[in-house]
């Protein structure tokens, strides 16, 4: 009896390393190809959108970059949002929110898309997303100001566009600015 037991401990023990072994395969393989590797929303950041942000309800949301769609999770639970769209080419990141929203309550609401976030059509959607590192965050700014309607709102998370003032900051209880606004006109963002 006390062999199946080291067996499945060994299986389940193998299988965690094989997983481990594929998540770093994968990291090694992005920023080889110069892609980013993945990193979730901080908590703290989700919580201080939860209690500064307004969402208005029945509006569509695109989140640039979006890994394995915490954030987008987030929004889907906490905003009465009804169209969720998420886009990566992080694969590892993708399978893991593809398995983690056959858990989640709001999962009917989201939608994910494989791709290049530069190739995204963003014209049509009331909110832009993005917690991307500051050199995407560079590479993106003219094209996302270009592409996006009026009224639209960008929610920037800790990193703003380098060459735009943002049109609110949300800053936490230390006073650090996190999270960024920006707009095409005047929109209630607050």
């Amino acid at each position: 009896m006390i062999f199946w037991h080291w067996l499945i401990l060994w299986i389940l023990l193998g299988g965690w390393i094989f997983l481990l072994f594929l998540y770093f395969f994968h990291l090694f393989m992005s920023l080889r190809q110069k892609k980013a590797p993945y990193i979730g929303s901080y908590p703290r950041h989700l919580r201080l959108m939860k209690q500064k942000l307004f969402l208005a309800p029945g509006e569509s949301l695109i989140d640039l970059g979006c890994g394995d769609g915490k954030a987008l999770r987030f929004f889907s639970r906490y905003f009465p949002i009804t169209h969720l769209v998420w886009c990566d080419t992080n694969r590892f990141a993708l399978w893991r929110g593809r398995f983690l929203n056959r858990f989640f309550p709001f999962a009917d609401r989201l939608s994910l898309r494989y791709g290049d976030i530069k190739a995204q059509d963003i014209s049509w959607y009331d909110y832009i997303y993005m917690f991307l590192f500051p050199h995407y965050m560079e590479d993106l700014e003219e094209r996302i100001f270009a592409s996006m309607k009026e009224g639209a709102v960008v929610v920037v998370n800790t990193f703003p566009f380098p060459w735009r003032e943002p049109d609110q900051i949300i800053k936490d209880q230390q006073w650090r600015e996190v999270i960024f606004l920006y707009t095409k006109k005047n929109k209630q963002l607050c």
